[in-house]
């Protein structure tokens, strides 16, 4: 397996993700917390990846970016999410808080996801 920090682009990706799940149950974030989010990732992202290639990396700086959000779809953001999640998945960053917030996340937006789906809504509860 190889790791590698994920584009500025996929974090963002995965940030907006966050925004529209939180947003849909009126939990809404700052943009502040958004970016501190998203750098958290990086964080860890950071961490796998030196922990892979046993170096000592800084990791990149992140800014969430409003004005992209429309443009982005459901399907970009999970799999930019899939991808973050993958690229994390390494010793020391699996022991990391951080990676199971990313996990947890991920699952909230997937059940936001297709809960839009009519198909959902047409299914037994049953």
């Amino acid at each position: 397996m190889s790791a590698f920090i994920v584009s500025n682009k996929a974090m963002n990706n995965v940030v907006e993700g966050v925004r529209r799940y939180k947003q849909a149950y009126q939990d809404t974030q700052s943009v502040e917390d958004l970016t501190k989010l998203g750098q958290k990732f990086f964080d860890l992202n950071t961490l796998a990846v030196n922990g892979r290639y046993t170096e000592q990396e800084a990791a990149p700086g992140f800014v969430y970016t409003t004005d992209l959000g429309s443009k982005i779809s459901d399907e970009q953001i999970w799999k930019s999410m899939s991808s973050l999640n993958y690229q994390c998945s390494e010793a020391p960053a699996i022991y990391d808080p951080a990676f199971q917030e990313l996990k947890d996340l991920q699952l909230a937006f997937a059940g936001y996801f297709f809960s839009k789906s009519p198909k959902y809504d047409a299914a037994d509860w049953s």
